[in-house]
């Protein structure tokens, strides 16, 4: 089950990623769109009870800052 996981995992990452589009005006939808897929995509995963705790981390590969501060404003907002 796993390996599953971790394949749909890089899927998603690799397809959220590899449609960029430039966007002439100052607000950018893609980083919001794509920072509410991956927030949400992260509530479909079951941890053992013994891992309920503590912080989860999402690492972004490349330099993204507009995805960064939509992570994290949503992550502000929905603790």
């Amino acid at each position: 089950m796993l390996p599953k996981v971790k394949y749909l995992l890089v899927l998603a990452i690799a397809l959220t990623f590899g449609f960029q589009q430039p966007n002439p005006s100052g607000y950018d939808t893609n980083a919001k769109i794509k920072a509410v897929f991956i927030y949400n995509f992260t509530k479909y995963f079951e941890w053992p009870n013994n891992k309920k705790t503590g912080n989860f981390i999402i690492y972004i590969v490349g330099k993204n800052d507009n995805l960064i501060n939509e992570l994290n404003l949503l992550a502000k907002r929905k603790k």
